[in-house]
């Protein structure tokens, strides 16, 4: 009985680990859609803050973050298919 206990307390701590990870994730992917997103939709304001060059660097490390979070989230799928 305490073995059950144990491993249902263990199995939470996992759970919430689990759970701040996903939440991490999901912010940082609505950040990079939004940032991407008020590129495109705000171009001649942001242009007076920075300019074009600037404007395409930061959309193409916005790019490389939703496509890692991609292949982060095929690779863990195909983990637990395991």
């Amino acid at each position: 009985m305490e073995r059950i206990i144990r491993d249902a307390a263990n199995k939470q701590d996992e759970d919430k680990t689990e759970q701040d990870r996903i939440l991490a994730r999901n912010d940082l992917e609505s950040y990079a859609h939004w940032i991407v997103l008020m590129i495109k939709e705000c171009t001649e304001s942001i242009q007076q803050i920075v300019g074009y060059r600037q404007q395409e660097q930061i959309k193409k490390r916005c790019d490389e973050v939703l496509a890692w979070l991609n292949k982060e989230q095929v690779d863990t799928t195909f983990d637990c298919l395991c």
